[in-house]
């Protein structure tokens, strides 16, 4: 017996945006070239479907240039959301003026849906002045 339409459940294949600004801190364990540190910290992030939430807007103008001018512009399902983080590292002062730091974090998200926890392996070349 073939499924009723509304039966199955909807599947999409699609890419989510991200973008995340967090305010850390970070306590390194000791004075010498090579350290191991810990951070931590909060912030938002913001989270983009990409997946149309509606209609789409569309406008067209007149330029005396290019004649008329169309556009289209879908709006999509997007949350932001508090977020936090902690992880941990190496930190390596090259010389004088240079470092270099490698550490592993995770970014906790609460949403409606529930809980997402983002690994990060971060590589940094900085500057000392």
């Amino acid at each position: 017996m073939p499924e009723a339409p509304g039966d199955t459940p909807n599947s999409f294949d699609h890419e989510l945006s991200k973008y995340s600004n967090h305010f850390n801190v970070t306590y390194n364990f000791l004075d010498g070239a090579i350290t191991p540190f810990v951070i931590g910290g909060i912030g938002w992030t913001k989270m983009d479907s990409n997946i149309a939430d509606g209609l789409p807007e569309v406008g067209c103008w007149w330029d005396p240039w290019w004649g008329y001018v169309c556009y289209e512009d879908w709006d999509t399902y997007s949350k932001t959301e508090f977020t936090y983080n902690l992880g941990l590292g190496v930190r390596w002062d090259i010389n004088d003026s240079l470092f270099s730091r490698a550490a592993y974090s995770r970014e906790f998200i609460d949403t409606d849906a529930g809980s997402l926890d983002i690994d990060t392996l971060t590589l940094e070349i900085g500057m000392l002045f």
